[in-house]
């Protein structure tokens, strides 16, 4: 009972995080006023969510989990062919992005998520999971007769999916789901008709799709993300036996890039400059050279 409270607080929060967001900006809503709809005190909503930060996160992974919740449903509606299976897979999909147009928005106006190495990894994971489970859907829906080109048809047919969801939040087509839905299935199948009778050389063979989706799951666990490492800096320094002058200055550096990171073209020069400044102080050398190494190409 108890448990069911919170998580029913928890979903209120997130719901209404992510109107405010979608009106008045991530930058331009506080906490202490999201509390405040939901009727709670600043402390009570920082013991659901650590920061601002995690709980923009956490609006992701509520509504990526209504699309699983759905996809799981249609996994179980016996009456549906493997292909209509695939039809309201998009359906589900373009509804509730199209529900999360406005926040969609207002994250790429202020480029919160590229920002936000959690958003980053988590929706780089599901992409990945995605393709591997629509991989193995063609092969239910065409046969053995398309495994050498099924890699090649869910990266083709994905990409279709991805430039009509654009269509209608981006660009605001007034295109219908359902309408959507049906026309990508007839390309699907133009797409799979026209691979199998010119048989061409494939790109991309499954051995190798394999080995992609199980490296790049296994980079996004291990790959630290700049800003994470700029935090880490940031906590050390308030450790490290520095002159006043000097904590200032390198202090002043890590927030210089922070915000550069935050922008949609960090100025290479100015990430240099802040990271020969952190280089010169010994304890933070290490970790200012990894990020070099990450961020100057």
């Amino acid at each position: 009972m108890v448990q069911d409270k919170v998580a029913k607080k928890k979903e209120q929060i997130l719901i209404t995080a992510m109107k405010l967001f979608s009106m008045n900006g991530y930058h331009n809503t506080s906490m202490q006023e999201i509390a405040k709809i939901c009727e709670m005190s600043k402390g009570s909503l920082y013991v659901h969510f650590k920061s601002k930060e995690e709980l923009f996160f956490h609006i992701f992974k509520y509504y990526i989990q209504m699309l699983d919740d759905r996809l799981q449903e249609i996994d179980q509606e016996m009456d549906l062919t493997e292909k209509e299976r695939i039809a309201e897979l998009i359906k589900a999909q373009l509804t509730l992005v199209l529900e999360m147009r406005e926040f969609i928005m207002m994250q790429m106006r202020e480029n919160i998520g590229n920002a936000n190495h959690d958003v980053q990894s988590f929706l780089h994971q599901k992409k990945l999971e995605g393709l591997n489970l629509m991989h193995k859907r063609l092969l239910n829906v065409y046969g053995e007769a398309v495994r050498p080109y099924v890699c090649d048809v869910a990266m083709l047919f994905d990409g279709m999916v991805m430039e009509y969801l654009s269509a209608m939040i981006i660009a605001q087509f007034p295109l219908e789901v359902q309408s959507v839905s049906q026309f990508l299935l007839r390309q699907l199948d133009s797409i799979v008709e026209t691979m199998l009778r010119d048989q061409p050389e494939p790109l991309i063979r499954e051995e190798a799709w394999a080995q992609l989706i199980d490296r790049k799951l296994s980079e996004e666990i291990a790959k630290p993300h700049p800003l994470v490492m700029i935090k880490e800096m940031k906590d050390s320094l308030k450790e490290l036996d520095l002159d006043r002058q000097q904590q200032e200055d390198a202090l002043q550096a890590l927030l210089v890039l922070e915000n550069e990171l935050k922008e949609l073209q960090p100025r290479r020069v100015v990430m240099l400059g802040m990271l020969n400044i952190l280089c010169q102080i010994p304890k933070l050398r290490n970790t200012a050279n990894e990020l070099s190494v990450i961020l100057i190409r």
